[in-house]
């Protein structure tokens, strides 16, 4: 399999080189090459969704997981899904800050508002915001001590952290 992977990836027109988060939450990145596919964000849609990014690994052994961060394109992006050999990317929208132990740190984040529907009938229903965010950010020894409480402000609002899914550990 690896032999037909290398061929295929040879003569690939999509390969890029991006840049590869060497240690989690290092903010350190080495050069890969990649094959970079557009994603469509949902069955229905036909529209190519520029903040995602399908990473196609050439090496069938390499090592990936849900929340690792690559540089591409003058953006951080992090993984957000995984398919076989290669994974899904979403470019952070948006960075975080907060302290710990008195030292200001910021990391990259992709925020997206929470939006709900004002009925069942989705033919007929008006999204709403409902003042809630949701921030995905890498776990790791930074970000790890975020607590359920801890207040942070986003675009000039106040945001309280109500709930904290931690899933994609991968310290």
């Amino acid at each position: 399999l690896q032999e037909f992977v290398d061929k295929q990836f040879d003569n690939a027109s999509d390969v890029e080189t991006v840049g590869e988060e060497t240690a989690v939450g290092s903010n350190v990145y080495t050069n890969i090459d990649v094959r970079v596919n557009r994603v469509k964000t949902s069955e229905t849609d036909d529209k190519f969704n520029s903040d995602y990014r399908k990473f196609i690994f050439k090496d069938l052994t390499h090592t990936f997981a849900i929340g690792y961060r690559y540089s591409f394109e003058g953006s951080i992006w992090i993984t957000v899904d995984i398919n076989g050999y290669s994974i899904i990317v979403r470019r952070c929208n948006n960075t975080l800050s907060f302290y710990k132990s008195n030292v200001l740190y910021t990391v990259p984040c992709i925020l997206q508002p929470k939006v709900i529907s004002n009925g069942f009938d989705y033919n007929n229903v008006i999204p709403t915001l409902d003042g809630n965010i949701v921030c995905m950010i890498q776990y790791n020894n930074t970000t790890k001590d975020i607590m359920e409480n801890s207040r942070f402000i986003v675009r000039d609002r106040a945001y309280k952290v109500v709930s904290i899914n931690n899933f994609t550990e991968i310290i």
